[in-house]
């Protein structure tokens, strides 16, 4: 299967302690894939490590067949990797709608997947008869305005609201909507359960589902793992900064060892 990132043999220290000891990953494109395991694990630090916050030590992050060891994190995000970080980390004392447009600040023009369109850019480009629209910088800050607040109906309520005003839940789905102006190839999420009411989380869980069908590949690292692998395609388990397991998710589902040791019996 066609591989949208892959990390190869990935090491990260922090002075003497080595947060990742070697983590080899593969990133389906167009699927769901999620980081398990207890805290402290390495799982954040993987995906830091990923966006560019993080220098790993040796080894290899590979996005679309290229290395990244190189490139800069604003860099990466203007590639298509748009991180949402643990702790939601939005513009208290920014209204939504200021925060979602510092989402559209790497956006440039360029071509927008016909399934990731809203109705209305659909019809306006009509006349371009591929599986994928050119689209100016309006057009797609535009397209991507819309589906936030199709997506999120409340961010369209609250737009002139300052972001710290918002409950957790509205906050988590302000971050979200703000990783998505940025017109993500791969969406990654560090705990976006964290500290929700159940309903909320199965509304923004569904969401990455439907994000997912119109072809975002989606990284995940989540403390909710039951939740994660329903929706997940597949797993792996991250343990003290080693791969101590992986798998289809459905496979790690039934897993009765793993289920006890990080699911709880």
């Amino acid at each position: 299967m066609e591989s949208i990132l892959r990390t190869e043999n990935l090491k990260v220290s922090y002075g003497v302690i080595q947060a990742l000891k070697g983590i080899t990953i593969n990133v389906p494109k167009g699927k769901i894939t999620a980081i398990l395991g207890a805290n402290g694990g390495g799982k954040s630090t993987l995906l830091k490590t990923i966006s560019g916050i993080v220098t790993e030590t040796s080894g290899d992050i590979i996005y679309l067949d290229q290395s990244l060891r190189k490139v800069a994190p604003e860099k990466r995000t203007q590639k298509g990797i748009i991180h949402v970080p643990e702790g939601r980390q939005i513009f208290g004392e920014l209204t939504v709608f200021e925060n979602l447009m510092i989402g559209a600040f790497t956006v440039k023009k360029g071509t927008v997947p016909f399934t990731q369109l809203t109705a209305t850019l659909k019809k306006a480009t009509a006349d371009q008869d591929t599986t994928e629209r050119v689209l100016t910088k309006k057009q797609i800050i535009a397209n991507n305005l819309e589906k936030v607040f199709t997506y999120f109906p409340v961010l369209k309520e609250r737009a002139d609201q300052m972001a710290i005003t918002l409950s957790g839940g509205e906050q988590q789905m302000l971050a979200i909507g703000r990783a998505l102006m940025g017109t993500p190839k791969l969406l990654i999420l560090d705990e976006p359960s964290l500290g929700l009411a159940p309903l909320i989380v199965q509304s923004i869980f569904k969401i990455l589902q439907e994000l997912n069908q119109t072809g975002i590949s989606i990284l995940i690292v989540e403390q909710n793992a039951l939740q994660t692998l329903k929706i997940a395609d597949y797993g792996y388990v991250i343990q003290i900064g080693q791969m101590v397991k992986e798998g289809p998710a459905q496979t790690l589902l039934k897993d009765p060892a793993l289920i006890e040791a990080y699911l709880g019996k």
